[in-house]
């Protein structure tokens, strides 16, 4: 990886939250609080009034904890197995919850950011939606023979490369330019849809190897990053904001080059086979 650079478990930057059951025989036809389902969540993009689905001021009380923040990020964890039509994820921004509240539905996940300013919920979003997360992730598919499932422990246990925060804000910019970029040629050419998909993906894949924007050496590393986010996580343990995490780990790179996760108990292993290689073009 690129000096400054270093990989993690999603698990250890960021909280996942499942959904809630909502009961169908509560839903109402119209108010400001809307349930997040799966057909609501598409990659970058979630619209609570497809098939929209309300439920009443007091049902919205009750289940307040399920209510989402702005910078959650969204995933569907359910589709269709062996097509991958799922695992779609975007992000709570301001013009989602214009005017609205939003909750979320179950077998749709959210991750939720220990720390946003540090770790860019942006570019987490561009590493889930990279090819090696996704080949990752679907290799832990389950289901039967028509419904695939993807598990939150499979999803925390992705691995993620960190760059420094100011990196992580120019790859942002940069990846969003580019798909903006490809964005405005819609066609009704299925060649000419996988053409720019294809481009897409290697965008996203370029961005997450350090290959897209220079790096520069002032910005401060991500293993500092990384410290601060752990101390924010011991703050909010002894808070009682949050259960510790008996698989947290940290990774690093050993004298002989190759790649360990330490464990809370203090064991450690080489995880050189979980690392995604670049891939060539």
């Amino acid at each position: 990886m690129p000096e400054g650079w270093e990989w993690c478990r999603i698990r250890d930057i960021i909280a996942f939250k499942g959904g809630y059951a909502y009961k169908s025989n509560k839903y109402i036809d119209n108010s400001h609080n809307y349930i997040i389902r799966i057909g609501n969540v598409k990659n970058n993009s979630i619209n609570p009034y497809i098939a929209q689905t309300c439920i009443s001021d007091d049902y919205a009380k009750e289940t307040e904890s399920y209510k989402l923040q702005i910078d959650d990020i969204l995933f569907t964890m359910t589709g269709t197995k062996g097509r991958r039509d799922y695992f779609f994820s975007a992000i709570v921004d301001k013009g989602t919850i214009n005017g609205i509240n939003i909750f979320l539905n179950q077998r749709v996940g959210c991750l939720r950011n220990y720390c946003p300013e540090i770790i860019l919920s942006h570019f987490i979003l561009i590493c889930l939606q990279a090819s090696f997360t996704l080949n990752a992730i679907f290799a832990t598919e389950t289901g039967n023979v028509n419904q695939g499932n993807i598990g939150s422990t499979a999803t925390l246990n992705l691995l993620v490369p960190i760059p420094p925060t100011e990196e992580q804000k120019r790859l942002y910019q940069k990846v969003f330019d580019i798909i903006h970029f490809f964005d405005i040629y819609e066609s009704d050419s299925k060649d000419l849809r996988d053409l720019v998909d294809t481009a897409k993906n290697k965008i996203l894949d370029l961005a997450i190897r350090g290959k897209l924007v220079p790096q520069n050496p002032d910005d401060e590393p991500a293993s500092a990053l990384l410290e601060r986010i752990r101390a924010e996580k011991e703050e909010l343990i002894k808070q009682g904001k949050l259960k510790r995490d008996k698989k947290e780990s940290i990774i690093y790179k050993g004298d002989d080059n190759s790649y360990y996760e330490k464990f809370t108990n203090g064991e450690s292993r080489c995880i050189d086979n979980d690392i995604p290689f670049d891939i060539p073009y």
